[in-house]
C-alpha cells in the first residue's frame, strides 16, 4: 500500500513538473495531462528500455520490458485505492513486452513489429484472470526528457489499439501506457541514435475509465438522511406550532 502511494504521489508530482516546465520545453507527450483511469496495471521490477536506430532505412525499435505487480481496478470513498497483485501463472510467466518501430522524429511507424503485452494472473472481486492479460497495437508514441528538472529521468508514452486479453473487456478498445525512465537514461530528445536506460517505471489504463465512481461512504449517507430528517420534523413542528397558536 505504501508504495502504491508513492507511485501516485510521483504521478501527480511529475504532472506538475511537465506542466512547470511545458512553455519553455518542447513537449511532445501525446497526453502531458493524463489523468489516471481505472484499471490501471503497474509495472516496476528493474525494467529496462532500449532504442536501437538504423540509419540506412532511417527507423529505429523502441523495446521495453518490465514485470506487473499490481493492478488497482479503483479508489475507495475514503480516499484509498482497491488493489490486487499481480502474479506468475502456472508456468511462472510474468511479463510486459513493449516493440514499437519509429521514425527519425520519434513518429510510430506502422509495422507489424508494434506490439504490446502483459502476461500474468489477478484476482479482481473474486474473478481470476490469467494467461495473456492484455495485448495491444502501438497507435502512436510520444516523449519528453524531464532532465535537468527531474534527475535523469524520461517520459514516454502511447496509445494502444486493445487486441486481446483476458482483461480487454475490463479496459474497453484503447488505452494509454506511461513509460517513466528513471535511471541511468542516455535519451537527449533526438531518435536518430542510439540509447537505454533503467529502472523502467509504467502504467497502463484505459483511454476512458469502466469503472464506476465509489459511492458515498454509508457512515456519510445516513449522517446525512439523518440530518434531512431533523430538520424536515423540526419545519413541522414550527408549522404546527403556528397554527395552533402555541
Amino acid at each position: 500500500m505504501q508504495r502504491m502511494h508513492s507511485f501516485a504521489l510521483k504521478f501527480g508530482l511529475t504532472a506538475l513538473i511537465i506542466a512547470a516546465v511545458a512553455p519553455s520545453a518542447p513537449a511532445a507527450l501525446l497526453r502531458p495531462n493524463d489523468t489516471r483511469e481505472y484499471p490501471d496495471v503497474t509495472a516496476f521490477a528493474n525494467g529496462s528500455q532500449s532504442y536501437v536506430y538504423n540509419q540506412s532505412s532511417q527507423t529505429g525499435v523502441f523495446t521495453l520490458s518490465n514485470v506487473p505487480f499490481l493492478l488497482t481496478s479503483g479508489t475507495t470513498p475514503g480516499g484509498g485505492f482497491v488493489e490486487s497483485p499481480v502474479t506468475a501463472n502456472a508456468d511462472n510467466s510474468l511479463s510486459e513486452k513493449v516493440t514499437a518501430v519509429l521514425d527519425s522524429n520519434g513518429n510510430l511507424v506502422n509495422s507489424s513489429r508494434n506490439s504490446f503485452q502483459i502476461v500474468g494472473t489477478v484476482v479482481i472481486d473474486g474473478q481470476s484472470y490469467s494467461g495473456v492479460l492484455l495485448s495491444g497495437t502501438p497507435t502512436a508514441f510520444g516523449s519528453q526528457t524531464l532532465k535537468p528538472m527531474v534527475g535523469n529521468e524520461d517520459l514516454f508514452d502511447m496509445t494502444l489499439q486493445i487486441t486481446g486479453g483476458s482483461l480487454a473487456s475490463l479496459y474497453g478498445p484503447e488505452a494509454y501506457v506511461r513509460v517513466t525512465a528513471e535511471a541511468n537514461s542516455t535519451f537527449n530528445g533526438v531518435f536518430t541514435a542510439d540509447f537505454s536506460s533503467e529502472k523502467v517505471l509504467t502504467n497502463t489504463h484505459p483511454i476512458i475509465s469502466t469503472v464506476p465512481s465509489p459511492a458515498p461512504e454509508p457512515t456519510a449517507l445516513v449522517v446525512l438522511l439523518a440530518c434531512g430528517a431533523g430538520l424536515l420534523y423540526r419545519g413541522r413542528r414550527r408549522i404546527s406550532s403556528t397554527e395552533l397558536g402555541v
